[in-house]
């Protein structure tokens, strides 16, 4: 590897650790919400017309609880594929996705 290359790559990671890597209370919330209301009332991650595991539902919710605990911490993942599966908008998709997949 040679200088120049490794320079870029440190140029490229400090690029990544500088963008807005703070705290997000909001992003934090959601999280913690979803934490102790999920362990609180399973029940809520349960099919109604048959009474299973909604597996589908319970997959979304905790994939927006994980990125948002990783994205609230401020915590920027330098892989650009974990940055995009952690992300805040990760966090908004999914929650989004589970709502519609909930009532739709």
């Amino acid at each position: 590897m040679s200088a120049n290359n490794s320079n870029t790559i440190i140029q490229q990671s400090e690029s990544i650790t500088s963008q807005d890597a703070k705290m997000q209370p909001v992003l934090l919330l959601w999280g913690l919400v979803l934490m102790v209301v999920l362990s609180l009332a399973p029940f809520l991650l349960v099919k109604p017309q048959d009474g299973s595991a909604d597996h589908t539902l319970s997959s979304l919710l905790m994939w927006s609880m994980s990125a948002a605990f990783v994205r609230g911490f401020g915590f920027i993942p330098q892989n650009r594929f974990a940055r995009y599966l952690l992300g805040t908008f990760a966090v908004m998709a999914t929650a989004t996705a589970a709502l519609v997949w909930r009532f739709w």
